[in-house]
């Protein structure tokens, strides 16, 4: 994901500078979250499992029905916070957009990871430590 994310950044922010047009630049993070909701949609079929499971099998056990739950919820997370983004770029001012996407798109992430925390400490099972 950080390779996608590099390649999207130097391509858009190449383009913002290159044509001196902020709307590269402004259309990025919607590029960026649906690139990751395709990812997390493709990722059952490419390793076999969730993405989610993938990088927290080791840390939480869950049935691979909630794992498919977590990965809807994120697939669907970066699906609206793409249309979120593209909505702002076409009401919002730049200099409004940056700040929207500062606090706003910041905001939505946290809330929504937290919403994750919550969602995952329901199922997890403390495991006693023998001496």
């Amino acid at each position: 994901m950080l390779w996608v994310s590099l390649a999207i950044v130097t391509l858009f922010g190449g383009a913002t500078l290159y044509f001196r047009d902020p709307t590269f630049i402004q259309w990025k993070p919607t590029i960026l979250y649906w690139a990751f909701s395709i990812i997390f949609l493709l990722s059952p079929f490419i390793l076999g499992r969730t993405l989610v499971q993938a990088m927290l099998e080791q840390q939480i056990s869950l049935p691979d029905k909630l794992w498919g739950r977590l990965n809807a919820a994120w697939i669907i997370f970066f699906t609206s916070m793409g249309a979120v983004n593209l909505a702002a770029v076409h009401i919002l001012s730049c200099n409004d957009w940056v700040s929207f996407k500062f606090y706003g798109i910041t905001g939505l992430m946290l809330a929504f990871v937290v919403g994750q925390a919550l969602f995952l400490a329901r199922h997890v099972e403390v495991k006693e430590e023998s001496p």
